[in-house]
């Protein structure tokens, strides 16, 4: 029972992360996120949000399990996620939550309960220049329930400061 809901798991997260689905609802979520600075992807078991503040000023990234089941998902090191900021026009990187900090060298594993969330927030240590930029939100997990993600847990979006 266990590895059917972990196939059905992987395949509807290629899915999601592959961009399957109606067209519609991709560019509803797409505008939606573009007001708010805020990326999505989802599946039928999981859902991750990443957002930033209305300020520009931090961020918020959220992974939910939407099953009825608790995910484990396991890292290489205790970096479990990462924030990227780059510029939209040169694809320069002015922000990346990873640089400068140092992570444990030692395999770990986080579980989500089924229905439950975790979330992640940080403080950006400058603040946005005008521009547009594109954030890159991602979950670093190695595995879920033992087995590799076919695609990344990551989303994008694209916003403006002004």
């Amino acid at each position: 029972m266990n590895k059917l809901v972990l196939l059905s798991f992987l395949l509807l997260l290629a899915c999601g992360a592959g961009g399957c689905g109606s067209e519609e609802s991709s560019e509803d979520s797409n505008s939606k996120g573009e007001e708010r600075g805020q990326a999505q992807m989802s599946t039928d078991s999981l859902m991750l949000t990443g957002q930033l503040s209305e300020d520009r000023s931090s961020w918020q990234m959220k992974l939910e399990n939407t099953t009825e089941e608790d995910l484990t998902l396991q890292f290489k090191s205790g970096q479990e996620i990462d924030v990227t900021i780059t510029e939209e026009e040169s694809g320069e990187k002015v922000y990346r939550y990873s640089d400068g900090q140092m992570f444990t060298q030692a395999l770990k594993e986080v579980t989500i309960e089924a229905g439950s969330s975790k979330t992640w927030e940080e403080k950006l240590p400058d603040p946005l220049e005008s521009g547009a930029y594109r954030v890159h939100f991602e979950v670093t997990a190695e595995s879920v329930n033992g087995e590799s993600p076919q695609k990344p847990l990551s989303a994008d979006q694209t916003f403006s400061v002004e």
